[in-house]
């Protein structure tokens, strides 16, 4: 190819995938655009597109149906020397991609080969990635399997939802063409075949992929809920009446609260103590309770909770996610104090873990105990946290032991946390690590 002006390049696309091609190819190389039959409610949008650029429409319809004879003869007329899809939602049969004498090349919104096949960003949100990004690749008849002409990555933050990472991913496609597209209708691009022992396959998902299971961990749900929201149709859970939408962002804390409330039914209770996510009026009480030294030393029996903290840190604990507060209760109602895990780290899977009682005697040893083992297997099992630390003033023998009957083991201050002037010189820290827990 050594002019690309007189490349005929036919397009497969959708709305969002068709503009981004147009956009990046050269006006005189698009002979046409295609569009999926199986998508009819988006061929009002295409015909309109394919007006505007003055350009020849052909829906592909399913090879099995008796119009697919006279598409492929179509596809011919227009005698496409290169095909371009971006955003397709069929699969091209080999007849296709016989016709263009340069091939077919995909632009594949996920990163090959780990994530062949649909809707490459649920999920890499679902399987907890730290990246995604987009590949330009030949296409063979089986799907995304072709060699991979160039890629680039884009990060996954932990508070994106899917059109956080979608914005960035069509940012990156808009460079990868610009970039890559030139010396693609030279015929000089690069060619690396793919990895077949990397390659995973996903499925489409459908609305029903969006039920909850209200036993799944907090992460997983919160994760599914960042994968759904509008304009996808959302998470759910219940039918009828009942059913419940979450297609709106919301924090750990806040999926906590519904996986531990009326909503999802369950129970973080064990001995005689439970443990309760607590409403926006709880907090000021809850969070007095944990004012004294980041909330880490355990009160006599008559201290008095102090003072709540400002309505930020309200704040803070209702809209960030590295930071959830508990209610104390005995089994038979009341209140025993708090306790929370702070400073959450996801991507390196650890937590401070605290908390605070108004009373500690003897008797209430075990269930004091049992308090912290309901926040670690919260932190283990619902956040998939590897390890958790207490920060505890060596002098505080009570709150030692308690910690040491609830598995943690002394560990030694980081250079760090013997630097700190903003709590006791005697500092201890104890640590807990996770033993692994089958979770999703």
């Amino acid at each position: 190819m050594s002019d690309s002006a007189f490349i005929r390049a036919l397009l497969f696309g959708d709305p969002d995938g068709l503009p981004v091609l147009l956009r990046a190819l050269p006006r005189a190389c698009a002979c046409g655009l295609v569009g999926a039959g199986i998508r009819p409610r988006q061929h009002a949008v295409l015909r309109q597109l394919a007006d505007e650029h003055k350009l020849p429409l052909l829906i592909q319809p399913k090879a099995s149906s008796p119009e697919y004879n006279d598409f492929s003869e179509r596809v011919r007329s227009l005698v496409p020397d290169l095909i371009l899809t971006h955003s397709y939602s069929m699969r091209l049969a080999p007849d296709i991609l016989a016709i263009p004498k340069y091939g077919a090349v995909n632009v594949h919104g996920g990163l090959l080969p780990q994530y062949r096949g649909c809707n490459p960003i649920q999920w890499a949100l679902l399987n907890r990635e730290l990246e995604t990004g987009v590949t330009m690749h030949h296409m063979t008849s089986e799907v995304d399997a072709g060699d991979i002409i160039a890629q680039r990555r884009v990060p996954i933050l932990f508070t994106d939802t899917w059109r956080d990472v979608l914005a960035r991913v069509t940012e990156a496609t808009d460079t990868l063409l610009s970039e890559e597209l030139g010396q693609l209708l030279s015929g000089v691009s690069a060619r690396q075949p793919q990895d077949e022992t990397r390659a995973r396959r996903y499925p489409r998902r459908d609305p029903e992929d969006g039920r909850i299971d209200w036993r799944w961990s907090v992460l997983h749900i919160y994760n599914l809920i960042r994968a759904l929201v509008r304009p996808h149709p959302g998470a759910f859970s219940g039918d009828g009446p009942d059913r419940i939408v979450l297609d709106e962002y919301l924090t750990i804390p806040q999926v906590a609260a519904m996986k531990y409330g009326p909503a999802g039914g369950q129970r973080l209770a064990a001995g005689s103590v439970r443990l309760s996510l607590p409403g926006a009026d709880d907090l000021p009480h809850l969070l007095g309770w944990l004012a004294d030294h980041q909330g880490l030393r355990l009160g006599g029996p008559d201290s008095p909770p102090p003072a709540a903290p400002p309505h930020s840190d309200l704040a803070a604990n209702q809209q960030g996610n590295d930071l959830v507060i508990f209610a104390i209760h005995p089994l038979g109602g009341g209140l025993l104090g708090a306790g929370r895990l702070y400073d959450i780290d996801y991507t390196q899977g650890h937590a401070q873990v605290g908390v605070r009682l108004g009373a500690t005697r003897p008797e209430t040893a075990e269930s004091d105990a049992e308090a912290i083992r309901l926040l670690v297997d919260f932190a283990f099992k619902d956040l998939l946290l590897h390890s958790l630390s207490a920060r505890i003033p060596a002098s505080d023998l009570a709150a030692l032991r308690m910690y040491e009957r609830a598995g943690f083991t002394w560990a030694p201050l980081s250079g760090e946390e013997t630097r700190t002037n903003d709590g006791p010189a005697d500092l201890v820290r104890l640590r807990r690590v996770r033993v692994e827990h089958a979770a999703v």
